[in-house]
């Protein structure tokens, strides 16, 4: 909930899109932790917090004096960008109203719902992650006689250590149907699971240009560009990259402070900053742009859906504990892409900058990916049906004997 994040939002969108294509009806639930109902001995509590905080301000003040040069700059940039930022804002929130969604609920209300649906889909995106999963996105609170599905479902990790698969395993068990977005998923889980994992397209693939043309907002720029969405802060991208746009005779397109915090490697980088782009004109920016340069997965998919020239970037190194390459690894490998994702060191020439992209082969390959996937969730639905069925006939026979 109020997540603003492009990739995350789309794939949400793309989800419910999907669900309703195959006539299903569909909500998202939106989960919002940071949303709890108070008691009145809370809300007494929080007068007494208020004289506290009163003091903390007076203290704050007298701290921010002795901050370092290089802290009040950035909160002064921080402060310079925000009109900007809340724009951004805005266009999020209203993607948001687009898709719509039950709710806010939290962690504690959320078994309110059970009531008003018959089955359960987590997923897709990072909902596994184990730097930000939560309980609810393992559909912990569903009981054992509801069905229960994840959808692409992405830890975003290539590796997780013992105490994270104790917490993660029993969760993922207890789903009925299982299927995640990347290969190394399954490999970390499949071992530790009696049900087969099947590996999935991202829902935003399953969707066709068509489908999100009637989404898109066009640019208004009267130039070429270069389409650049960089979510990882790394000057020695933004230096590749302006040399690329001066080899193309290209301006650079970019969106700054992505996280909505000010961010320095951003300032003095592209030709135009952009501000008022939400998921929708993030589509369009994409799909009229010359050439996208991206370090995120979401980037790279609408460049293939649009047939874009397109090159891949590394967030973080293989070897970092952070690193979430393995998404990019295996929607590469799966359709033969591997050549976009360049190594930090990696130079071409204009000719090889320009190259064309087979998308004929791609797209025979995304055919197949995408029928499987369908058939995936299709199946998935299908028996989940003849589970609520059979649920139904245990109740009214029981229900008959104990009459």
């Amino acid at each position: 909930y109020k997540n603003f994040n492009y990739g995350g939002l789309l794939q949400a969108y793309a989800t419910k899109k999907i669900l309703q294509n195959i006539k299903i009806p569909a909500e998202h639930i939106a989960i919002n932790e940071v949303y709890v109902k108070r008691t009145t001995k809370e809300k007494l509590k929080d007068k007494r917090i208020k004289g506290i905080v009163r003091s903390l301000i007076s203290c704050l003040k007298k701290m921010l004096n002795k901050i370092t040069f290089q802290k009040k700059n950035r909160l002064k940039n921080q402060i310079r960008i925000e009109p900007n930022i809340n724009v951004r804002r805005k266009k999020f929130s209203d993607f948001m109203e687009i898709i719509g969604y039950e709710g806010p609920y939290d962690s504690l209300s959320i078994k309110g719902s059970l009531k008003k649906y018959d089955v359960f889909l987590t997923g897709s995106d990072q909902v596994w992650n184990p730097d930000w999963h939560k309980d609810v996105y393992y559909l912990d609170f569903v009981p054992d006689d509801i069905p229960k599905i994840s959808y692409a479902a992405s830890i975003g990790k290539n590796q997780l250590t013992e105490k994270q698969l104790d917490y993660a395993i029993p969760k993922i068990k207890r789903l009925d149907y299982i299927s995640v977005r990347e290969k190394e998923a399954k490999d970390i889980l499949q071992p530790y699971i009696d049900k087969e994992i099947k590996v999935v397209l991202d829902p935003t693939l399953l969707l066709t240009p068509k489908d999100w043309n009637a989404v898109e907002v066009r640019p208004t720029i009267d130039v070429s560009y270069i389409f650049v969405y960089l979510l990882g802060n790394n000057k020695e991208h933004r230096i590749k990259i302006k040399q690329i746009a001066k080899v193309l005779n290209l301006k650079i397109v970019f969106l700054p402070h992505i996280f909505f915090q000010y961010e320095l490697a951003d300032e003095d980088f592209a030709d135009i900053d952009l501000y008022d782009v939400g998921p929708a004109e993030f589509v369009g920016l994409i799909k009229n742009a010359e050439m996208v340069i991206t370090d995120s997965f979401h980037g790279c998919v609408f460049s293939i859906i649009y047939h874009k020239k397109f090159w891949a970037l590394k967030r973080h190194k293989d070897t970092e504990k952070e690193n979430m390459n393995s998404r990019l690894y295996t929607l590469f490998g799966n359709l033969g892409l591997e050549e976009r994702l360049l190594d930090d060191d990696q130079q071409l020439t204009k000719d090889e900058l320009l190259k064309d992209i087979n998308y004929g082969a791609v797209d025979t390959k995304l055919e197949v990916l995408k029928k499987n996937s369908m058939d995936f969730l299709e199946y998935a639905l299908s028996e989940s049906i003849k589970m609520i069925e059979k649920n139904k006939q245990n109740q009214s026979i029981k229900g008959n004997e104990s009459i």
